[in-house]
This record gives structure tokens, sequence and C-alpha cells, in this order.
């Protein structure tokens, strides 16, 4: 129970190693890739503060109906999965490009770089604004990062392994210790970090199915009006976790956290991913100077650009590389 038990105690503790990027218009559904190229996401990005203000007050929790067990639901998502367009796309880098809401209308865009050793970069863009326009930073391999509740992220790739995969989640061969809010907060996480093959795919979704306590929504809308698969589960200090999953791809389109407070569920967080994709290459690389810091340990970098943990709002996106399904959960 490590990851909820540090979400409870502080439930907008996050860390903000963010990235940032550019802009889908509020409710429009970006268009399904139909080659490798379309994958690529586009170095115009990130999208202006001001320009963030216009989708800053979404502050409504997702609407869900007609709960069912999610065991078969999952099972048959991972059964039937198709693979996604991006999946033919290879490169050094996962490069994950997501929209996160926090509570008091704050909203920021990330695009984050991340090597299978560990090392990456990122860009954000806040509103309101900050000191800076766009948030920068980079961090070499092996460098300790932590997740969004303060805990150390996998320096490999989780999803090349089930073993590894259930380490991610918290999960240990006794199912009767396994909590399923612990899986679904891992699987945020991962979410915002990895940008998992077919295969990966289909290994967490086997996972999960394996879960109590999980509940399956057949058709929940996300931020920018795609529907897919949610699944949800809520702990006992009141709040809900929710995901929402491509129904043909098995890819994580958003996710929500929200708490139960009067009688009505109250948005904590929320995710929508603009892309999952790989590339071998950033767009943004430090200056040259940076880059000497970065390698040399004895110039340590400048402390603006080194990932930290801190209190703040937490919040997550659909991705780029899906294609759209109609109509909107009522």
């Amino acid at each position: 129970m490590r990851r909820r038990a540090a979400h409870t105690t502080a439930a907008v503790t996050v860390l903000l190693l963010t990235a940032a990027t550019g802009g889908v218009p509020t409710g429009t559904v970006p268009a399904a890739p139909t080659s490798v190229a379309a994958c690529v996401v586009p170095p115009a990005t990130p999208t202006a503060s001001g320009n963030l203000a216009a989708v800053a007050d979404r502050h409504e929790p997702t609407r869900l109906r007609y709960p069912t067990t999610a065991r078969p639901v999952l099972r048959d998502l991972a059964t039937q999965m198709t693979t996604a367009p991006c999946d033919r796309v290879h490169g050094r880098f996962n490069d994950v490009w997501f929209r996160q809401w926090g509570f008091s209308g704050r909203v920021q865009e990330i695009l984050r770089w991340f090597d299978q050793d560990g090392a990456g970069a990122a860009l954000a863009t806040r509103y309101p604004p900050e000191r800076t326009a766009v948030n920068r930073q980079w961090w070499r391999p092996g460098q300790h990062l932590y997740d969004t509740f303060g805990w150390p992220l996998p320096r490999t790739n989780p999803y090349r392994d089930a073993d590894l995969l259930r380490h991610a989640l918290n999960i240990t061969s006794q199912s009767a210790d396994n909590d399923p809010a612990d899986a679904v907060l891992g699987m945020i996480d991962l979410a915002s970090w990895h940008s998992p093959y077919e295969t990966g795919r289909h290994t967490a979704l086997t996972i999960l199915a394996d879960l109590p306590h999980l509940t399956a929504y057949p058709a929940v809308a996300d931020r920018a009006g795609r529907v897919g698969v949610g699944v949800a589960t809520a702990d006992a200090d009141g709040y809900r976790y929710l995901l929402i999953l491509h129904p043909a791809t098995g890819e994580v389109l958003a996710y929500e956290i929200s708490r139960l407070q009067a009688g009505t569920w109250q948005v904590v967080t929320y995710a929508l991913f603009l892309a999952h994709t790989r590339t071998d290459n950033r767009w943004w690389e430090p200056t040259t100077n940076d880059e000497r810091q970065r390698w040399d340990p004895t110039h340590p970098p400048p402390a603006e650009m080194v990932p930290q943990q801190r209190r703040g709002w937490i919040g997550h996106p659909p991705p780029l590389c899906v294609p759209s399904s109609e109509g909107e959960t009522p």
C-alpha cells in the first residue's frame, strides 16, 4: 500500500519533473495516424501559457454509468487487442505528451523524453503562468527520480517482463494482499513516463484483470471527447482512481483521481494523454555548457534544471496515436 498511503497523507503532493507542450484544441480528437510520420510529436510545442487559459476551467468529474465487473472486460480487451499505429515506431526515448489539470483552475502541458537507462528531459508550460514561460528539465542516466507520490521510479523498462511490471504496480504473489488502488496508481505513473508496445499493454491488462475490486464502465468519454473503457476503484479514504483505456489498443487515454466530499466527487487531478510514441532524438537539447555539466560530475547541473520533488497539484491526458471512437457517455 505504499503509493496509496503516500497519496492519502498528502493528496496533492506531486513530483513535477515536467515537460511541456503544444495543443490539441479542447473538445477535438486528434486524427488517427495512418503512417509512422503521424506519430512524431511536432516541435511547435509547447503551447503558450496564455493559450492554456481557455481550457483551465475544467473541474467536472468524469461521468460513469453501467458498472460491471472489470475482470472479463479487461481479459476481452487483452485478447482482442489490436496494434496501435505508433507500435511501429522505434527509438531511444519514450516520448509522452499530455495535458494535466489540477485544482483551482491550474493546468499544464508536458512533453517528456525518457530513455530506458533513466536519462531524459522535459518541457512544461503552465497556467496561471510562472516566472519562466517554459520550464525545462533534464537528468542524466541513474539520477534518482521519483514518481508522483514520492517513490523511486523503475530505472529499467518494467513492461519488458511481467514480474518487473507486477513489482512496479506493487502486486505480490499473494492476491489477498494486493491493493487495486495501488495498482491503478502504478499504471498512472507508468503512463506518464513510458510508451509501452502492444505486448507490454497486453501484460498490464492481464495483470489488472487478476485483481479484485475493480469496476469497468463500457463507454467513458475523456476530455477530448474520445470514448474508451473505464476501469476504476476506490479506497477507504474516499478517493476514486479511474483509467480510461482505448477500446481497441488498450493504450491509456486519460486518468482521473477524485475524492468524495459532501456526497459529490471532486477532481483532485486529471490527465489527458496526447501522444505515446518514441523517438531517437529530442528536438530540445540543453546548451553546450549545460551538456558539459550533465556528463561531468565535477560540474553539477544548474539547480533549476534538476527535477525536484515538491508540494503542488497533480493531474494527467489521450494519445495522438490512437483512433477515435464515436459518441460520448451521457
